[in-house]
């Protein structure tokens, strides 16, 4: 059995709230985590729109039932098979997207910021080092971020603010991940901010009232 593979053109959707217009102040990037969906996340994400805000959320390519067949679809940024190709396609994607939406936009006197939340954090933390994009904040929710990166090397990451959020009472992240994540980011000669709150691995009202004021 030979393995082969073909290059095709797919469909993406993505979701948004607020307008693109010459009065946005800040827009927001926003990656859902596993076994969401771009439209459940950004509703969870409101509080982030403030006045003048206008915050985009992409799906994940990948869409499957969770679960049960009876529940709505949910996607996935990637999984262990043919993970490179789905980094690869990833990449492509959100690039995409960004340039769709700001090739005809000033973004000088705009705040970009980004959030990856879950496996959404690992994406974003590769698509940020791989483009030359406007970043202002950076926040990492409750996710790990690819750690195979030269980060001290992006222009990117050493001009950005970066945070890393998560909660006390999370399955999937703990102390001893956000202390290595830390170590990681002084080795590559940038400062990590670390905020934690009470919780699971959800999103919370403490964390974006935290997220909101930086």
């Amino acid at each position: 059995m030979q393995k082969h593979e073909i290059e095709i053109t797919k469909t993406a959707r993505y979701f948004t709230l607020g307008e693109l217009n010459e009065n946005t102040k800040t827009v927001w990037f926003v990656l859902h985590g596993y076994a969401q969906t771009a439209e459940d996340f950004l509703e969870s994400l409101k509080p982030l729109q403030q006045e003048n805000t206008f915050i985009i959320a992409p799906e994940g390519l990948s869409r499957f039932y969770w679960r049960d067949f009876s529940n709505n679809p949910v996607a996935s940024w990637m999984t262990k098979t043919d993970r490179e190709v789905d980094i690869d396609d990833n990449m492509k994607y959100l690039s995409k997207l960004y340039k769709s939406l700001f090739s005809k936009v000033n973004l000088s006197n705009i705040k970009v910021n980004y959030l990856g939340f879950s496996q959404g954090a690992a994406t974003l933390s590769r698509w940020l080092f791989q483009e030359n994009l406007k970043v202002n904040n950076v926040f990492f929710y409750a996710g790990n971020i690819a750690t195979d990166l030269n980060y001290a090397s992006s222009k990117q990451y050493i001009n950005a603010n970066l945070y890393f959020i998560y909660g006390d009472n999370d399955f999937f992240i703990k102390q001893k991940d956000a202390d290595a994540l830390l170590v990681f980011f002084k080795k590559n000669k940038l400062k990590l901010n670390i905020f934690t709150f009470e919780g699971k691995h959800v999103i919370t009202e403490t964390a974006l009232n935290y997220i909101i004021k930086q």
